[in-house]
This record gives structure tokens, sequence and C-alpha cells, in this order.
């Protein structure tokens, strides 16, 4: 029963205490299940100079917003299946991707996989590029298509983006899950 600013609030000092802690802890389990899972290495390297160049200034942030977008879509095409196709995150296959995860009653019942889906499904929805630059909705496409204004980003986004990014690596195999 928390606002959105009170949710974002104790996203930030869960992550951001002790010197950011918690938030390294999640970062460098990242970059470990890349090279576990065997994935791209050279996103893995991305990882490690994004994860150098914020310890020595968080404030760099900013700087890594699209980069992280397409390692997050790079990890979910991975996930679901259809890395090495023409396809590509968008409703469908999300859609399909929650339905191999969900259970006989079509209910996603691990919080992760609920979290997973719901962050999918507003970052990778349609965007109206119309309201521009200082109104389009915090996403892949507004930022990947260049439509949002990169004073709006703010360190709970970064943040989020690498949790993200931590919740699908951690995801079942969707055809090994039920």
């Amino acid at each position: 029963n928390k606002s959105e600013d009170e949710i974002l609030e104790y996203i930030e000092t869960f992550y951001t205490e002790n010197n950011y802690q918690r938030f390294y802890r999640v970062f460098n389990l990242v970059i470990e299940e890349f090279e576990d899972q065997n994935l791209n290495e050279g996103y893995r390297l991305l990882l490690i100079k994004i994860r150098k160049m914020i310890r020595q200034n968080f404030d760099n942030y900013d700087l890594f917003m699209n980069t992280l977008f397409s390692i997050a879509e790079y990890v979910c095409c991975y996930k679901f299946g259809i890395l090495s196709t023409n396809g590509y995150i968008e409703k469908n296959n999300i859609k399909a991707a929650r339905k191999k995860y969900a259970d006989e009653n079509g209910s996603l019942t691990e919080i992760d996989l609920m979290s997973m889906f719901g962050v999918l499904t507003r970052w990778w929805d349609k965007t109206n590029f119309k309201k521009g630059l200082e109104k389009t909705a915090f996403g892949r496409n507004s930022i990947e298509h260049g439509r949002y204004d990169p004073r709006r980003y703010k360190k709970t986004d970064f943040i989020k983006l690498i949790v993200f990014i931590f919740n699908v690596l951690m995801a079942p195999d969707p055809d090994k899950h039920n």
C-alpha cells in the first residue's frame, strides 16, 4: 500500500546504503551469471567496464542506460529462446514466455517471475513519442529510440535495470519451468 515514490525511495535506500554494498553484490552476480550461463563475452566485458566506472563515481550511471537496455534485451531474447531468430521482445513473445512460466490456472506463482513479467510488460510496451522527451514513459523504446530526456534518469532507474537483468538471468529456463 505504498506510493510509487515511497517504493522508489525504499529501493534506493536498500541498494545504496553501506556504499552500495547490496547493489554491487547483485551487479557482481549478473557478471558471474554471464560467465556461468556462457552468455556473450562482449556484453560481460561491457558490464565489467560499467561496474568499474560506476565504482569510481556512481553519478556516471546515466551514461549506461542505453547499453543496459541493450543487455536486458539480449538476456530476455536468450531466456525466451529467440536469440538466433529475427524475433525481438514484444507483446507476443512476452505473452508466450509468460504462459510457459504460468501454472495450470495461468497464474505466476513466484514473486520474482511476477515482477519480471510486470517490468517486461511496462518497459517494452509501445510508447507515445508525441508526448515529447520530457513526458515519455521510462522504457526500452523511449530510451533506445532517443525519445527520453537523459536528464530525467535517476539512480533508481539504473539500479532497477541491473536488478531486472539479474531476475531474468536467475529465472529458470521457461521450457523446463513446469
